[in-house]
């Protein structure tokens, strides 16, 4: 009789579960702050929580974001100049032009818009993320603790869930299709600043449901 026997049968299996968790921001600032302070560059606390922020948890995409930004200044890293070596905003924006829109604040927002074109920032880039900020508004409202579906830090979770909080069902659905539509036009045009302005006012409005010919 010829017997075989599997690899199964005479090797154990031993699995193992890593379980990654992202590192609050308040560490990653003081991390962040002990390199800058060995290197002599003076960063304020503003720079350091921005940095934070955007590392999202993730230690290594908050060192290679520091390292971008002392590759081009070696004194001092203030606020604005960790925006403009990024070139981006944080989700700071996002939280603050939405409850702009909340409170029916249309000359807020605009102005909130117009100092991120200001810097630079790329207007389709910003609608994509302001949908993407939506979309974790919607997430938060259902989900307990979101961090890890939403691939954010504890941090910004909680302030996507206080957001969400305040925000109903209905203006998180209309925001989505609104920017959405935006977005998708944006693409096509050469003047998305005008599409985004446009889905600004809607919304703040509150007509994000009527005709679009009927809002302009």
């Amino acid at each position: 009789e010829i017997y075989t026997l599997s690899l199964h049968d005479a090797l154990p299996i031993c699995v193992s579960r890593l379980d990654f968790h992202r590192i609050p921001e308040g560490l990653i600032a003081a991390h962040m702050e002990k390199i800058c302070r060995s290197r002599g560059v003076d960063i304020s606390p503003d720079a350091l929580h921005l940095l934070a922020v955007n590392a999202d948890g993730s230690v290594r995409d908050g060192l290679s974001l520091l390292d971008q930004c002392l590759a081009g200044s070696t004194e001092k890293l203030d606020r604005d100049t960790v925006l403009e070596y990024l070139g981006t905003v944080s989700e700071d924006f996002f939280i603050q032009l939405t409850e702009r829109i909340q409170v029916k604040d249309t000359a807020g927002a605009l102005i909130l818009l117009d100092d991120a074109v200001r810097e630079g920032k790329d207007v389709r880039q910003l609608l994509s993320d302001w949908l993407s900020h939506c979309r974790s508004l919607l997430i938060s409202k259902y989900v307990s603790d979101p961090k890890d579906m939403l691939n954010v830090s504890a941090e910004n979770a909680l302030r996507l869930r206080q957001q969400s909080d305040v925000i109903e069902l209905a203006d998180i659905n209309n925001a989505i299709v609104t920017i959405a539509k935006a977005l998708n036009d944006a693409r096509y045009s050469t003047q998305p600043r005008i599409l985004m302005e446009l889905a600004v006012v809607t919304l703040a409005a509150g007509l994000a449901n009527a005709d679009r010919k009927s809002v302009v």
